[in-house]
């Protein structure tokens, strides 16, 4: 962002004269580093997960779709769009404080068979009827399916 700034203060006060110009990033690096600033994580989890285990059901998982064809094996998977979330990452001189996630969310769910011949239309899931990243968006006029979860309160 500061090199975007920069190049564009230089392309007003000189033009295209010096349009070759680059800008390093190297003095930035050093600030960071003077002043003892570095990228700390906000908050998170961390996992682990057993690489062998994972392996071994591959082989076995492949060994059973042999006996299909791709045009009979399907693929579903859902997106977690998570558009109210704060970034978990930030420049500091010390450990920040974390806060409590916004887990409000959009589901998509995506589905396609193996050859790419069958591919099922978007759904596209939320909590909300009308979602605040679709204040200004005719939901009908998307195309895919648009669906509400019904919440506890309207069962």
């Amino acid at each position: 962002m500061i090199q975007t700034i920069a190049k564009e203060f230089l392309q007003k006060m000189y033009g295209d004269v010096n349009s070759k110009f680059n800008f390093s990033i190297g003095w930035l690096e050093w600030f960071k580093e003077r002043h003892g600033i570095k990228s700390y994580r906000r908050f998170g989890k961390s996992g682990s997960i057993v690489i062998e285990n994972i392996e071994d059901a591959l082989h076995q998982i492949r060994a059973k779709l042999e006996n299909f064809d791709l045009k009979n094996m399907y693929n579903m998977d859902k997106i977690g769009l998570f558009y109210r979330l704060q970034v978990d990452h930030s420049l500091a001189t010390k450990q920040l404080e974390g806060r409590k996630k916004d887990k409000e969310r959009l589901t998509a769910v995506v589905c396609c068979n193996g050859d790419g011949a069958n591919k099922v239309p978007l759904w596209v899931i939320s909590k909300f009827a009308n979602p605040r990243c679709f204040k200004h968006v005719n939901i009908d006029n998307l195309n895919c399916h648009y669906r509400a979860k019904p919440t506890k309160k309207h069962r």
